[in-house]
């Protein structure tokens, strides 16, 4: 193993394969800094995550488990189009190679901010558990999952995988990607000092299921030119 991925229980069995994607320096440092100053501008709303009904409609929902600051930039067309365009390069580029797949959208992204204590609880980005069932449930279209990060100067706020018994260290300008699905069942460990500065995003690869539908605006699609 690295440096930055290392067991969370040394000494016991750990994931050796290759679904979880870490490419450092993708981002520059300007890039980084910039994107930092941004967040601490417009921070001050809470994060939430999204959650379907029985209806397939997906809600915000807001949980003591996620504790961070999120910045939605959809409706802040500079910064949008600035964060659609790294997410697209980088998909094509490098996931979708990396993959073997394609990308058929990609959710608008949006920042996080994490302060000390901030932390996001155990989850699956695609699935929720049905207890009464007994089984995982896809609740919403997504596919791989990707987080971006601007810094490395804070102390905890490791993505950390329990079930595969690993834990990620981000770097500044590193970016991860794994499957969404719950065999990726993952969580932010508490920062214990500092900020802690992250984009996340989430595709949809041509030919998966689709349980529900998109709201347009939220999504930016990839054209492919068949060769």
């Amino acid at each position: 193993m690295s440096k930055i991925i290392t067991p969370i229980v040394p000494g016991e069995p750990h994931y050796v394969g290759t679904e979880i994607l870490v490419s450092e320096n993708v981002i520059d440092q300007a890039t980084c800094k910039e994107i930092m100053s941004y967040v601490d501008a417009h921070a001050g709303n809470p994060a939430y995550v999204n959650k379907p009904r029985n209806d397939s409609v997906v809600e915000n929902t807001y949980t003591e488990e996620f504790i961070a600051d999120r910045i939605d930039v959809i409706d802040d067309l500079p910064m949008a189009k600035r964060l659609n365009k790294i997410c697209e390069d980088y998909y094509r580029q490098v996931a979708e190679p990396y993959y073997n797949m394609q990308v058929e959208w990609f959710e608008v992204p949006h920042l996080l901010r994490y302060g000390i204590g901030g932390r996001c609880g155990l989850h699956a980005d695609a699935e929720n558990w049905n207890a009464q069932e007994y089984l995982w449930e896809r609740g919403i279209d997504r596919d791989y999952s990707s987080v971006i990060y601007f810094n490395s100067n804070y102390t905890g706020g490791a993505l950390a995988f329990p079930d595969l018994n690993i834990r990620i260290t981000p770097a500044s300008g590193m970016i991860v990607t794994f499957p969404s699905h719950h065999d990726f069942i993952h969580e932010v460990e508490p920062v214990t000092e500092g900020f802690r500065y992250s984009c996340v995003m989430w595709a949809a690869a041509i030919g998966t299921e689709r349980c529900h539908k998109m709201v347009t605006e939220h999504i930016v699609r990839l054209d492919h030119q068949p060769v």
